[in-house]
């Protein structure tokens, strides 16, 4: 499994039996930022134009198994000064997905986030039985990676 498939059966494994939890990544063109969100966000405004998705991972803790599941939007960065002022949060202000001509930030202003939203389709397929990998937890081996900071 990629590095986000195994923080998200840590999580999971870690919160205990009948628990959900999330892992958050945004990938981008030509880069790999992994871990290094606060390196990202203080340099989204130099990859402007790079192709980039939004995935979600949820996984959930059967307390015999850990089931994932994904939400994903594709997208493109983007930045202007204006967008990078108020309260939006994270890469919001930088990221525009595909089928919207405005970023994350502008789409939550005017109500429509929702729309757009990776957690929402992955809460979506969790409810549907969209599983896209399943363990049991007997299998899972010890966690030596990072996660995120």
């Amino acid at each position: 499994p990629s590095h986000d498939m195994d923080a998200v059966i840590h999580k999971a494994k870690d919160a205990g039996p009948l628990h959900i939890v999330e892992d958050t990544s945004l990938n981008i063109e030509g880069e790999n930022i992994g871990v290094n969100i606060r390196w990202m966000l203080d340099n989204l405004r130099k990859l402007q134009g790079r192709k980039a998705s939004w995935v979600v991972l949820i996984g959930v803790n059967t307390g015999t198994a850990i089931e994932v599941y994904k939400g994903e939007i594709k997208g493109i960065i983007f930045s202007s000064e204006i967008e990078n002022q108020g309260n939006s949060f994270g890469f919001d202000p930088f990221f525009v997905p595909n089928g919207s001509s405005d970023t994350l930030a502008q789409l939550e202003k005017k109500g429509k986030k929702d729309q757009y939203s990776a957690r929402k389709f992955a809460i979506m397929n969790m409810l549907a039985g969209k599983i896209i990998h399943k363990i049991n937890i007997s299998d899972i081996q010890k966690w030596t990676g990072e996660y995120q900071h």
